[in-house]
This record gives C-alpha cells, structure tokens and sequence, in this order.
C-alpha cells in the first residue's frame, strides 16, 4: 500500500528532477514571495510553460501562492525537502558501510601486494 509520505516524496523528487523547477527553487530560497512574471523572466521558455513547472512545484508541496491584485506570488515551502532529506539521510549509513568496506578491501590488496 502506498502512504501519503511515499506519494509525496515521488511528487518532490519528480519535481527535483527537472532542472528548470531546481531554478526556480533556487530562486525562492532567500524567503521572499515572488512574482511568476518574475520568476520566469531568466528562462527562455513561455510563460504558459513556465506555469507548467510552478504547478508540478505546487503539487509536490514545494512552494506556496497566493493572488494579490493581478499577479500571483511564490514562495518556498521548506518541509518536503526537509522530508526528502530525512529520507536520504536514511542511506547515508548504508553508503558510509560500503565505502568503508571498499576501502578496507583496497587496503588489504595493496598490502597483500607490496
């Protein structure tokens, strides 16, 4: 059975895994609310496209809008990196084991070599 968490955590690395979302996450970081038309002024791509990207950030829970007078302001919502986070930090130990392992491994065969 699929959790809430694991639908969530597809819907951010989703999102993570297209560079012009990663941009636009990059722009929002300092905390500020920020308008789409500003958002989208660095890429070349239309802004009905951009929009596309600003709707897969706001499914996956990564920014925040609201409508003020004609535009619509964005901001980052930091808990689902920070779930995605945890989640990667649970196989950091797991990497730490297998390099340590290796290393061991490349130790013992340069000794058993020299």
């Amino acid at each position: 059975m699929v959790t809430y968490q694991d639908d969530m955590l597809d819907a951010v690395f989703n999102a993570l895994g297209n560079p012009t979302r990663r941009q636009i996450l990059l722009r929002l970081r300092d905390g500020f609310e920020v308008p789409a038309s500003t958002l989208a002024e660095p890429f070349p791509i239309s802004l009905p496209g951009f929009t596309k990207h600003l709707r897969s950030l706001q499914r996956a829970g990564l920014i925040g809008q609201r409508k003020q007078g004609r535009e619509r302001l964005y901001w980052l919502l930091p808990e689902p990196l920070e779930i995605a986070n945890r989640w990667l930090d649970e196989y950091e130990a797991f990497w730490h084991t297998r390099l340590d392992s290796l290393n061991a491994h490349l130790r013992k065969q340069r000794l058993d070599e020299g």
